[in-house]
């Protein structure tokens, strides 16, 4: 089914290479049998501005088989649904470049490679 603005249907944008694979790899992570990797996993989806994030961790929450895991994604959801109705103006975004890797940069574009910031569309 696909959404309608103004009589046309709207498509939605279609995900960077760059950003798929790092979905890939977030999904991976969350299925290692390694507790340490999908620590990373959640810590990672703890960080993602986007409401899909959240199904994961409850997910993780309630399935994952290490109770440290467990613990650790409850806590991030905990944050993650406090923090749902709180206004995120006086918020600085920052960022990472999916591109060349540069971190914790505050334009709207990396100094480094170029690349334009990611839109909310572009999350999960």
């Amino acid at each position: 089914m696909r959404r309608r603005m103004m009589g046309r249907p709207m498509m939605r944008p279609q995900a960077n290479p760059q950003r798929q694979l790092f979905i890939q790899q977030l999904r991976e992570m969350g299925f290692s049998p390694d507790p340490n990797v999908r620590k990373q996993a959640v810590v990672t989806l703890d960080g993602l501005r986007n409401p899909r994030a959240i199904l994961a961790l409850r997910h993780i929450s309630e399935n994952d088989p290490d109770p440290e895991v467990r613990a650790l994604a409850q806590q991030s959801l905990a944050r993650k649904v406090q923090n749902i109705g709180t206004p995120a103006q006086n918020v600085k975004t920052i960022w990472d470049c999916d591109a060349c890797g540069t971190r914790d940069i505050e334009g709207a574009a990396c100094p480094n490679c170029g690349s334009s910031r990611p839109r909310n569309e572009d999350y999960i």
